[in-house]
């Protein structure tokens, strides 16, 4: 059990701290670093077509590291 106070691991941020794409963004990259950069996993993980979430990185501004 978790202490009066202590906040779970891995937490939403504070509403208002930032927009649903910046959210999104945060969300996307850590489901494509967690499947090592693997679309056709982290498109299942997320719920999208593998198109779509090429789309939607392209949308993001995010580009595979090097």
């Amino acid at each position: 059990a978790m202490e009066h106070g202590e906040e779970p691991k891995d937490t939403l941020p504070p509403v208002g701290s930032m927009t649903m794409s910046e959210m999104e963004r945060r969300v996307v990259l850590r489901t494509l670093e967690q499947h090592d950069w693997r679309m056709t996993a982290a498109a299942r993980e997320l719920g999208l077509e593998r198109s779509h979430l090429y789309k939607k990185l392209k949308a993001l501004g995010i580009s595979k590291p090097e």
